[in-house]
Parts: C-alpha cells; sequence; structure tokens
C-alpha cells in the first residue's frame, strides 16, 4: 500500500509530487496517457458497464486518495469511490478506508465579503459542489478550494494575451 495516490497529476499534481517525494511520502499519481512513468488511467463514465470496473485494477490502494480534476456532480463521485473501493474489497479481499481529498472550486458564497469561515452557498453551487459536499458528507472526505494558483506555466501575465 501507498501514501498517497495522486488522480490526476496535472499542474498541482506534478507540485504534489515533488513535496511528497521531498518528505519521503510513498505515492503514484495517474494521467490519460501514462507519460513521465505516471499510471495511465482515465474515469470512465459514470454509466459505464460493470466490465469497465476493471479500470480501477491500475489503481493501488492508498492511504489517501487525491482528486484533482473536475468531478461532473454527485453520480460522477460516486462512481469513482465506490469502484476504487469496490474494487479493492471484492477483488483483492483488502479493506481500505483512504481519506479522501478533493481540489475544488473557489464555490459561491452568499456573504460579500467572504472569509475562510463563511459558510459557501450550496444552492447556487452546480454539479462540481455537489461532488464536493458528497464527499465531505458521505465520505467523511475534504475539500481544497484553490484560486488563483500560478507558476511553472502558468504565469499570468501571458493570460492577457
Amino acid at each position: 500500500m501507498i501514501d498517497v495516490l495522486i488522480l490526476g497529476r496535472g499542474f498541482v499534481g506534478k507540485y504534489l509530487e515533488q513535496l511528497l517525494h521531498a518528505q519521503g511520502i510513498s505515492f503514484k499519481s495517474t494521467t490519460t496517457d501514462g507519460r513521465d512513468g505516471t499510471i495511465k488511467w482515465r474515469l470512465p463514465e459514470h454509466q459505464a458497464h460493470a466490465e469497465d470496473s476493471n479500470s480501477f485494477a491500475v489503481l493501488p490502494a492508498a492511504n489517501a486518495v487525491i482528486i484533482t480534476f473536475p468531478l461532473q456532480g454527485e453520480a460522477a463521485a460516486m462512481y469513482l469511490i465506490h469502484g476504487y473501493l469496490d474494487y479493492h474489497s471484492t477483488t483483492l479481499n483488502t479493506s481500505i478506508k483512504p481519506q479522501w481529498v478533493y481540489l475544488g472550486s473557489t464555490r459561491p458564497f452568499k456573504e460579500i465579503p467572504s472569509t475562510r469561515f463563511t459558510k459557501p452557498d450550496i444552492s447556487a453551487g452546480g454539479p462540481r459542489v455537489e461532488a464536493e459536499e458528497l464527499i465531505i458528507k458521505t465520505f467523511n472526505g475534504h475539500v481544497l478550494n484553490l484560486a488563483g494558483l500560478w507558476g511553472g506555466e502558468r504565469i499570468p501575465e501571458g493570460w492577457s494575451r
């Protein structure tokens, strides 16, 4: 078992890899094409057939799973989490209870100005907020809301061109 599984390496995933490596924490990352030694994996459509559940076979058991890509609604979040857990419990006969961390959006808020303590406006959220709420309430997960990330290939001065 590894410490951390990063689903969707991308911009934030590369940064996480550097931090985890520096701390001596075991990890694996996924990309859709398996580049740079990552696991080749893509979340199947949640309406997929049972035979598509084998796609979870390439994902190792982990103590924490970080989801870096947007999930479009509760159904997509349920499909991902249950697919991962079911594969490891039924196929491998192991009981895992990873900590779920979802990199979320900046979310809509009711109060202006808002602070980090302001409650989000769930009614104005849409499918991404649905997934966030499901991960928090059903799987005792955490949502890390990110905004204004830049560095590496993301350089603000190039955004206005």
